[in-house]
């Protein structure tokens, strides 16, 4: 998963950094942080983060102020030493709400409640949130032409031609696709069949997708040898 930090408090996300970094129960590959609602719009300016655990209490403005520039929302934890604010935090529908002075305990139980929400959204997950300038846009599994890997980043290719940065991998992404509409044709490329427009014999008796819109490289469409069979499968059914 991916994550924003926002606190003002050094030693508050000093902390929390701390337990995310060294607990077994979620794994975060990206942590990014800002101690204002300033520096944390900018940073969602290009960064989607699955979860934001955010201060209330900023001193250039709020964590709802900030909420209330994304659409939509990103999922919160909410961070405050002031426990007045749990009725408007539950409006948001926030996945959890940590009082100051963090404790360890406390911030297991919420990890392993979001955890566990996690798997059961990836295996139904039909909506995919990516940026779009100062704006957030989420994307339905139909919308979505393919996806492919380049070096370590994801990118969406969605149907009308626009490409988005996504943040996970292909791997995790294809787990959570539907298997009727998407297939991964190989290493880097997992594949709508809504935007399959032709499919060519390829050398050693390989196959090549034309996909619409074109992939942006020709060979991304070569179908992988181990996936030959599942492929032709996957066309007829």
């Amino acid at each position: 998963m991916r994550a924003l930090i926002v606190e003002d408090e050094d030693l508050a996300s000093d902390l929390l950094l701390n337990i995310l970094q060294n607990q077994q129960i979620i794994e975060f590959y990206e942590i990014r942080r800002a101690d204002s609602f300033e520096s944390a719009a900018g940073i969602l300016a290009n960064f989607i983060p699955d979860v934001i655990f955010l201060d209330i209490q900023l001193g250039d403005g709020t964590g709802f102020d900030l909420l209330d520039t994304m659409q939509p929302p990103a999922p919160v934890v909410f961070l405050t030493a002031h426990e007045e604010y749990a009725l408007r935090a539950h409006s948001y529908n926030a996945l959890g709400y940590i009082t100051k002075p963090f404790d360890r305990g406390s911030i297991y139980k919420l990890l392993t409640k979001i955890g566990a929400r996690q798997k059961s959204a990836a295996r139904t997950q039909r909506r995919f949130l990516v940026s779009e300038g100062s704006k957030m846009l989420s994307l339905k599994e139909s919308e979505i032409a393919y996806f492919y890997a380049e070096g370590k980043n994801l990118f969406i290719h969605s149907i009308s031609g626009d490409t988005y940065l996504y943040g996970s991998t292909l791997g995790k992404v294809a787990e959570s696709l539907d298997p009727r509409l998407f297939f991964k044709i190989n290493r880097n490329v997992c594949l709508n069949i809504e935007a399959v427009s032709e499919v060519h014999r390829y050398s050693g008796q390989r196959l090549c997708v034309v996909a619409v819109p074109p992939f942006p490289q020709e060979e991304m469409g070569i179908v992988a040898k181990a996936s030959l069979a599942d492929f032709k499968h996957w066309l007829n059914h």
